[in-house]
């Protein structure tokens, strides 16, 4: 009989995991799977019409995303990200945050 080797939550991972959904949710335009990424009281506090502009420029090649890295801090995990836009010829980088908590396995975003 195989014995099942208990995972150990990795933060690193999760935080990894939530973010590409955050990413892929915003690139495929999909509210209802944003939304599902957030805490119950962040998801009330959305702006679709904010969300609907800003996922047209990422779904349009607008906008890119690359996760930086994250601290920790109990159940909160800090994650800085690059967002980079190209303007014309030029490429424009800017630098924002999301703040997650930990829930069970994986992470909710709590405030973007």
């Amino acid at each position: 009989m195989k014995q099942r080797r208990s995972r150990r939550f990795d933060p690193d991972r999760a935080v990894r995991a939530t973010f590409d959904a955050f990413v892929a949710a915003v690139t495929a335009q999909d509210f209802a799977a944003f939304r599902g990424l957030h805490t119950e009281l962040a998801a009330a506090a959305l702006d679709r019409e904010r969300f609907a502009r800003n996922a047209q420029r990422a779904a349009s090649g607008g906008l890119r995303f690359r996760l930086l890295g994250a601290t920790y801090e109990g159940a909160l995990a800090t994650v800085t990200f690059e967002v980079a836009r190209q303007v014309g010829t030029d490429n424009e980088r800017s630098t924002d945050t999301l703040t997650l908590v930990r829930d069970g396995e994986r992470y909710l975003i709590q405030e973007s």
